[in-house]
Formats: C-alpha cells, structure tokens, sequence
C-alpha cells in the first residue's frame, strides 16, 4: 500500500456556547475501563457517563437556533498519551455537577468545545446514510462568553460542488462537499461534511473542486415541510422566520480564509493520499453494509436521546419538552 504524507489531522475546531434546554446522562458505577501501553502502564476508572448528549439553544442576531451536541462515553478518569499518568477528568466533573443541578440544569449557560464530525452508518435497505453532528470535547461552566456561538473552523478538500435540491426543484443555495482527515485508533481517515452555502454568499466564493480551504460553519436549522419565511441578510448570516414544519441540524458556510492552503501548509491534502483514505473508507463503509446485512433490523443505527424525535421549529415549543475514546 503507497504510503501517507499526511503529518496531522485537519483543523476542527468547534465552539458552542449558550443555554442547556435538555440533556441525557446516564451515570454508570459499575463501568470498569483500562488502559495498556508501550510502557506497560495502566489505568482504572470506576464510573463512566455512558454518551451524553446536550441540546443548547444558541440566541444569534439572525435568528435563535437550538445545537445537538453527542459525545463518546465519558470516563471519571483520563489518561495522559504523552506521560501514560491517570488523572481525573475535568469534563466528567463537569458533567457531575450538572446532574447535581437537576431540573435546575435548564438555562444553566455553557461552553462546549469539540469538533464537527461525519456519521456514517447503513441504513436497513444495506445503503449508506450520512450525516453530520458536533462531538463534545469538553465543557466549561466558568468565563462563558456572554454572546452565543455554535460555529466550527474547519480545513479540507473540496471534493465537488452540487446545486441543493427541493424534490426536483432547485433551490439556488449549492452544497460543497468537503474532505477532511480525522484520526482513529492512531490511524488517519478521511471524512466528508456537506456543508451549504446560500446563494448570495456563493456568488463571493472563490474556491473550486480540489482545493485544499479553510472554511469558517455555523449550525443552522434546514426547514423540513411547512413554511420557511426568509428574510435579508445580516452581514454574511442569513436570518429567517419559522412558520411551520419541523427541523433538522445542518451546517452552512458563512465565511472563510481568502488564501488557499499550498503544498508546503501541513494542512494540504495532496491527490495522493486522499486516493489513499478513499480507498480506506470505501472498505470500511463496505464492512458496515455488511454487517448490517448480517444483523438485520438489531444493527446499530444511530440513536439519540435527543435528536431522534421530530419536533416543531419554534424554539418555545422545544423548551418546553421537559473507536477510540478522547476520554478514556
């Protein structure tokens, strides 16, 4: 197999801050985690928060949007890659005093770092389905900022370049098909994020397949049926007004460095090795299809706490509903 030039992972930097309208966490005491090394050291953690998910809303100026957020399972200890020491960890206690806080918990005002990441998964006709979903990486309720956020910086490829569909309808807003490397199990991969763009704003986009951007995204909600009445833009964020239907969380382009990257950035991705990382992910999407071919119906297709259910876009109406592991 040709070899890597990839030296690291795409930058990914996701940013929400704003008030908890619902969380799911489940706190298991018998959870038992360890850890080997080349070092031949170890750790041991007691409790482990089994994927807690937030649903934050996020007031903006062009309209309030409430932001899903997933995580992988949460360990109350962490290890230390570099130095192989187990420590407690931070956003486990966080998360601790949140489920202290109870019902209390609703409106409490956070930061939360991560990542915009891709989910694949096979759908029971043995196709693949994606979407896209912010990861927690950690949470902070001290120094919140006072203006909310839900935006991600984001480098990549851009793979193509493709008109957003209504039905058979075309909307005029395109959808730029991103590549980026992420990195599992010590392995690098590559991914793929449709992000939108609104049809002015693309009008200023400079860029074109293949090359290698950094792109600055915000979480937005794509109205579903029922009525989506749009107003003028603000700057380079687009507002709009509910009216009816139902949302799903998407992420669109609002703004982006001027410069692409070149060959010498460590951030460049060269024809070469996405060939590489395609060839890579098409067998492991190919392996999910199969196993979900083998298992049925009990595959693991995502599920979600919190985003799984339909709901209405009024954000009132949602208040009032009462691989390797960065933790462990």
């Amino acid at each position: 197999m040709a070899k890597l030039d990839i030296k690291k992972k795409s930058t990914d930097k996701s940013t929400v801050v704003g008030s908890i309208v619902e969380m799911n966490v489940k706190r298991d005491e018998e959870a038992q985690a360890s850890w080997d090394s080349e070092l031949g050291k170890g750790g041991y953690s007691k409790a482990e928060f089994k994927n807690p998910m937030f649903r934050i809303k996020v007031e903006r100026e062009d309209g309030d949007v409430i932001v899903d957020m997933d995580s992988f399972p949460i360990l109350d200890k962490s290890r230390d890659f570099k130095s192989n020491n187990v420590q407690d960890n931070a956003t486990a206690k966080v998360i601790q005093q949140l489920l202290d806080m109870k019902n209390d918990v609703v409106g409490t005002r956070v930061r939360i770092n991560g990542t915009l990441t891709e989910n694949t998964f096979a759908t029971k006709e043995l196709n693949i389905a994606r979407n896209e979903q912010l990861q927690v990486g950690w949470i902070s309720l001290n120094n919140v900022p006072e203006e909310d956020s839900a935006d991600t910086t984001i480098a990549g490829k851009i793979y193509n370049i493709i008109d957003e569909m209504d039905g058979d309808v075309e909307t005029g807003n395109k959808i730029v098909i991103l590549h980026y490397v992420d990195k599992a199990h010590q392995e690098f991969r590559i991914n793929e994020l449709d992000l939108y763009i609104d049809e002015e704003l693309f009008e200023e986009f400079p860029f074109e397949e293949d090359d290698c951007v950094t792109l600055y995204v915000e979480a937005f909600k794509k109205h579903i049926g029922g009525t989506n009445e749009s107003t003028a833009s603000t700057k380079r964020r687009k507002s709009s007004t509910v009216v009816d239907g139902y949302d799903v969380q998407k992420f669109r382009i609002f703004n982006w460095e001027d410069d692409r990257i070149d060959e010498d950035d460590e951030q460049y991705i060269s024809e070469d090795d996405r060939d590489i990382l395609l060839k890579k992910r098409k067998i492991e999407l190919e392996a999910k299809v199969q196993k979900r071919k083998e298992n049925g119906d009990n595959d693991d297709a995502p599920k979600s706490g919190l985003g799984s259910r339909r709901r209405r876009a009024e954000v009132e109406e949602v208040e009032d509903d009462d691989d390797e592991n960065p933790f462990g």
